[in-house]
């Protein structure tokens, strides 16, 4: 579905109940919320920078490629909220604690390993992040693949108890 107006759409939160017999029923559990609003307050909205900056157009925001993602959603969550300072500080805790999850879904990913160990020493320098989640090259840590049969950064979480999702 391709959405051109994202301010003519509800959502309509819901949960599914089963009914007597076979049958599923939705029931709304909350308010309609508009399609913006709703998307950014999620828990997971899967939307990149690029997504922002077209949000905060069509929202006419003034916004530049060089706002932080964070700036975004604060000036889109005071836009689509009328200014609610508690909606927008929800949404920017959500976004603040999904950058570690996200990021600690890169220690399972051996491809960002592989990438990781093949950039110049400048570059990984940039990524500490990333080298601070065990995702990458991790000597250091004690583990190592054929020991545990598993990615080093895998075994990196186990030995520093990071969850892994």
């Amino acid at each position: 579905m391709r959405v051109v107006e994202p301010a003519d759409w509800q959502v309509l939160p819901c949960v599914a109940i089963r009914t007597s017999g076979a049958c599923i029923a939705f029931q709304q559990r909350m308010p309609a919320d508009g399609l913006i609003k709703s998307c950014i307050a999620s828990e997971k909205n899967g939307l990149f920078h690029a997504d922002l900056l077209r949000l905060a157009a069509y929202l006419k925001l003034d916004a530049s490629k060089r706002q932080s993602r964070l700036d975004l959603l604060r000036a889109i969550a005071m836009k689509v909220s009328e200014g609610d300072e508690a909606f927008m500080q929800q949404v920017l805790k959500l976004e603040k604690s999904d950058s570690v999850g996200t990021l600690s879904c890169l220690i399972d990913d051996p491809l960002v390993e592989v990438a990781y160990d093949e950039l110049a020493e400048q570059d990984k320098s940039e990524m500490k992040d990333i080298k601070e989640l065990g995702a990458c090259n991790l000597s250091d840590s004690g583990c190592c693949r054929e020991a545990r049969g598993g990615s080093v950064g895998k075994c990196y979480a186990e030995a520093h108890n990071i969850p892994l999702r």
